[in-house]
């Protein structure tokens, strides 16, 4: 089941072009700390504070789909049965 995502700009770092773009970008820089990459071009912070506010926005945004969550429930089960 496909989920749909929102694309909208953010706000709290403006620079950043999207997951997918930055990602491409990085790679085409050919470095090796991507985080760091992330402070220099697009500023944002290397922060737990700025991935805990990140993983926030993201589970409301992109929910994991249903079956994937049901499948990894049954995992979990399985795995402390």
């Amino acid at each position: 089941m496909p989920v749909t995502r929102r694309k909208r700009p953010s706000r709290k770092f403006p620079m950043y072009p999207g997951h997918q773009k930055a990602r491409t970008a990085f790679e085409a820089a050919n470095q090796t700390n991507r985080k760091q990459f992330y402070v220099v071009n697009y500023r944002v912070p290397n922060e737990i504070a700025t991935y805990r506010r990140l993983a926030a926005l993201m589970s409301q945004l992109d929910p994991i789909p249903e079956p994937l969550s049901n499948l990894a429930d049954e995992i979990e089960r399985l795995a402390l049965a």
